[in-house]
């Protein structure tokens, strides 16, 4: 797979145990590389060798989607108590003629609060998984 901004954060990366790598591989590697015996064949090979890398980076999407959710959470709670401070969102603008830090928006705690619970659900796209940050298998871990 060519290099691309979704693959500078891989949390599950593939690892890749050659034929002959007895012992090597753990238990539980379900993708096998089909080894063409002829010309015909060769676009399964191609396919069947890119299953480890599809697998890793969807994995990897997936946490950082459950790292996004994790971070708006905790944002929220830490807002939603804030009641002489807030959220102050800055970019740079031009004024004047001139690059210059700009206020975006200037949230009360309370507002910023819940502008981040807004967006949680949003990323979630279901409310059931709104705060969820473990993995189908229960431990995180990459297998495969």
């Amino acid at each position: 797979m060519t290099d691309n901004l979704r693959r500078r954060a891989i949390f599950a990366p593939h690892t890749f145990y050659p034929d002959g790598a007895q012992g090597a591989a753990p238990e539980g590697i379900t993708n096998l590389v089909y080894k063409a015996t002829n010309e015909n064949e060769a676009w399964i090979e191609e396919a069947t060798a890119q299953i480890g890398e599809w697998r890793s980076l969807s994995r990897s999407v997936y946490l950082r989607w459950a790292i996004t959710i994790n971070a708006c959470e905790l944002a929220e709670n830490r807002y939603r108590g804030m009641t002489e401070t807030g959220l102050t969102t800055k970019a740079l603008g031009v004024v004047n003629g001139r690059a210059e830090s700009v206020t975006l928006a200037l949230w009360p705690g309370p507002e910023a609060a819940a502008n981040y619970e807004t967006t949680k659900l949003l990323i979630a796209a279901n409310l059931s998984l709104a705060g969820e940050t473990e993995t189908r298998r229960g431990n995180g871990k990459s297998v495969g």
